[in-house]
């Protein structure tokens, strides 16, 4: 205790009821339940939707909604005045609000759901933090609040240390995060100028240089009762929950390599000694602190009802998509017809459904397939002559195999070019030469600057020449790329794939592949745009290897032998389709057989006519004339100052697992994930449980990122772009020079300026499966049982059979629509 002698008489003695042996077991296991709430962040390079609340989905959805707010006064629905708008321009209705309340088994009448509406009701907040308190007795019309300062102090510091290649200085790395935060901050006057706080150095060099130990001395001694442990820890890491997030990120990270880490601990060691470093000027806050943590639970009833009220309205919003949704599955079908003489596979991605619609529109012998946008490549992709290491694969997996182009003269980046290239960059960068660079060649850099912004060319980042053709891929079992996937394993994976996608016994002439990717100029959040399946990443990688494969006659005959043939006659063709102006560009179609012409440039036709229609359908929502919608859209690529190039996957709601039959024809308005599926093939339901441990939960995550990017924008969103500063070259964004690393999405990305353009509501899954092969996934996986059973997304199973549609609540399926079946 020597090591914190500032200590303002508090002694273990108030902890009676934990022996001093059992007090590190309790506080590890505070520290573990904490940081497990914090879900992570993808760096920029590889931004990925993420589900901010994933840490909280082993609690229901209503009682997380309570305590975040007990904890940090965050929101987890609207406000009334957003569903009273929603009401008043007819989204919703009273048998709306009506079978919300049956769902939710509460004894609530509908007219106080309709009063709410026209009411707000704020929420009673409490402070339940030192610097909170702190703030609370000072005048903070003529002083930065504390809450502010620690914020932003913490938050500079980690931006040094985890800086790889932004900054030329850095704190010290090769110590722990903590250590480097305390060593630094000893030396730092800013404290004592900016804020008057006294004694500050040597409080700081008092604390414990270890992580663990620091929160061990401190924790007992706040006066709080081991059982808000967890609680208080948790709220000091949402109180700095960007660099939190990141900290999670290095964990999942490790974890993914089966290793560990221990950085967000070394972050709430940082977070709590400023907590402890406030005590000692402000003594007389530590009773103010235990009495607040004894309350801690006094405003429930409140807090309860309040919170009650916002999800009844959320679940009425819901259940009035959720019932013309259903209404429109349910529509008389008709019948998978012969072979179409192309089948084109899409990913499941929303902007995915238009296209796929105008497609089919017009190709009279088309069809459509959704699958994961990775196409069930386990694969990381590393560049010829280069280190970088670029995940092609869903943030929840791990890389199994490395792709890389075929060496040749006229493709290969060699290692010296690319070690040329960075000691240029360095001279342009480094602090001693950096002035010289500019006064020198500065004004060279000036004619490429103004032939950028004046001659516009159309911007994607995955376009090459297209006279040229794209070098051959290459899979390997080592990111050194030197050892090749043996053709029997590559066969086996093509095998998986060809089964999951739900094609390994039904091929077509012509098989289009098509992944898809985002173009955008001067957007740090470029990689949101991107394919989430891929990693933040476009997806021509990914088909085009896959097309190699399943082109190359050996591995046929392979494929042959496992039971699976695919005909001489067939083809597949990489294409990859640029969302921002729905271009869709193939891959080395020279190399398509000369007998496949006429079906090639029918399909070539379709594209163009396709690509036309998905943005006249788009065009309004973007404020653009639908009259010449390709240049207008091809401007977009290519505006260094264009805050919304496209709305990415925002107002999305629904995943459905089914035959493409089910969802044919209809106006989805690109709101749906759209995954194939057909029961009746996938004997084991290997291929459902497979569905719903990896697509559900990235469509979950995708989901519930951009809904928390409306609902807690301040928290869970990035800010907006017309402020952003790029932190460590790819780690994330301050807003303005800094606070907080702000993750999530741009407030750009989901608002207008006028309103939201995402519907923030929880997504819908239909299913088209038997309702015991579901349950019996559910109750094996926890992730998945989580998510359906606390309410982090709406189940419904489709019958075709009797043409229903059954909704699972509370373990149980109940009737929620059904059509008569045509005679």
């Amino acid at each position: 205790m020597a090591a914190i002698a500032f200590c303002v008489g508090v002694t273990l003695n108030s902890l009676s009821q934990l022996s001093q042996a059992e007090l590190p077991a309790a506080i590890a296991a505070s520290i573990e339940q904490a940081q497990s709430r914090i879900a992570p962040t993808w760096p920029l390079d590889q931004f990925i939707a993420v589900n901010p609340y994933w840490g909280w989905s082993d609690s229901s959805f209503s009682e997380v909604a309570k305590q975040l707010w007990k904890l940090a006064n965050a929101p987890l629905t609207l406000q009334s005045e957003y569903f009273r708008e929603q009401w008043n321009s007819g989204q919703f209705s009273q048998r709306d609000l009506k079978a919300a309340i049956d769902f939710s088994g509460e004894q609530i009448p509908v007219s106080t759901l309709e009063k709410a509406l026209h009411h707000n009701r704020d929420l009673p907040v409490a402070a339940i933090l030192i610097t909170k308190l702190a703030d609370g007795q000072r005048n903070l019309s003529h002083a930065m609040p504390w809450q502010q300062f620690v914020k932003h102090q913490i938050s500079q510091h980690c931006a040094a240390y985890f800086d790889k290649n932004q900054a030329k200085w850095h704190p010290d790395q090769t110590i722990t995060l903590y250590e480097s935060w305390r060593q630094n901050t000893s030396f730092d006057w800013g404290p004592l100028l900016q804020m008057g706080i006294k004694r500050f150095e040597r409080n700081i060099q008092q604390l414990p240089s270890d992580a663990v130990e620091l929160i061990q001395l401190v924790l007992p001694q706040l006066g709080l009762k081991p059982e808000h442990w967890s609680h208080y820890l948790t709220a000091l890491l949402i109180d700095v929950n960007g660099w939190a997030a990141w900290c999670s990120y290095v964990k999942w990270q490790a974890n993914l390599e089966q290793q560990d880490s221990d950085q967000i601990v070394q972050l709430l060691a940082i977070r709590l000694a400023w907590e402890w470093v406030l005590l000692e000027q402000y003594p007389t806050l530590r009773d103010q602190l235990s009495a607040t943590w004894e309350n801690f639970d006094a405003n429930d009833a409140s807090i309860n009802a309040q919170c009650q009220i916002q999800q009844l309205l959320l679940h009425a919003l819901e259940h009035a998509y959720q019932q013309k949704l259903a209404h429109d599955l349910l529509q008389p079908k008709s019948l998978a017809t012969a072979t179409p003489d192309v089948q084109a596979v899409f990913c499941i991605d929303v902007r995915s459904e238009v296209y796929r619609r105008a497609l089919e529109a017009h190709h009279p012998s088309l069809e459509t397939l959704g699958f994961a946008g990775f196409f069930g490549l386990p694969i990381s992709y590393r560049e010829r002559g280069s280190a970088l290491v670029q995940p092609q694969l869903p943030g929840l997996l791990a890389p199994k195999y490395w792709v890389s182009e075929l060496s040749s003269a006229s493709e290969t980046i060699t290692e010296q070019t690319l070690h040329d290239k960075k000691r240029w960059q360095n001279v342009r960068q480094h602090a001693s030469s950096a002035f010289t660079f500019v006064e020198t060649l500065g004004l060279s850099y000036g004619a490429k600057l103004i032939r950028s912004a004046l001659i516009k060319q159309p911007h994607n980042k995955a376009q090459r020449d297209q006279s040229q053709p794209e070098p051959a891929l290459a899979l390997y079992t080592d990111s050194s790329l030197r050892e090749p996937v043996g053709l029997h394993e590559q066969a086996q994976l093509a095998k998986q794939i060809l089964i999951a996608m739900g094609i390994s016994k039904r091929f077509s002439k012509l098989m289009l592949l098509a992944g898809h990717g985002a173009a955008c100029s001067n957007n740090p959040h470029a990689a949101s745009l991107d394919c989430g399946a891929c990693g933040g990443q476009n997806g021509a990688i990914n088909v085009r290897l896959l097309a190699g494969l399943l082109n190359n006659a050996e591995l046929r005959k392979v494929l042959h032998d496992e039971g699976i043939e695919i005909p001489a006659e067939t083809w597949f063709v990489a294409a990859l389709h640029n969302t921002t102006n729905d271009q869709v560009q193939l891959y080395n179609v020279e190399q398509v057989p000369a007998s496949h012409a006429l079906a090639l440039e029918q399909l070539q036709a379709a594209l163009t006519k396709a690509s036309e229609q998905s943005r006249i359908e788009r065009a309004s929502a973007l404020g653009i004339a639908p009259t010449n919608t390709e240049q207008a859209f091809n401007l977009r690529t290519m505006d260094w100052a264009q805050i919304r190039p496209e709305w990415g996957l925002a107002n999305n709601a629904a995943f459905i697992v089914a035959p493409r039959q089910r969802s044919a024809g209809l106006d989805l308005q690109g709101r749906a994930f759209l995954h194939n599926y057909a029961w009746e093939n996938d004997t084991e339901f290997a291929i459902l449980e497979l569905i719903m441990t990896a697509p559900m939960i990235v469509t979950n995550w995708i989901n519930m990122q951009y809904y928390a990017s409306s609902v807690d924008p301040d928290r869970y969103g990035s800010g907006s772009k017309i402020l952003h500063n790029v932190v460590g070259e790819r780690i994330g964004v301050f807003e303005g020079n800094g606070g907080d690393l702000r993750i999530g999405l741009p407030w750009q990305s989901v608002h207008n300026g006028d309103h939201l353009m995402h519907t923030p509501l929880r997504l819908s899954v239909m299913i088209e499966a038997p309702q015991t092969a579901i349950d019996a996934i559910i109750q094996k996986h926890a992730s998945v049982k989580n998510l359906v059973e606390n309410g982090w997304l709406h189940l419904f199973q489709i019958n075709a059979a009797s043409n229903t549609i059954y909704f699972y609540n509370q373990q149980r399926w109940t009737l929620f629509a059904e059509h008569a079946l045509p005679n």
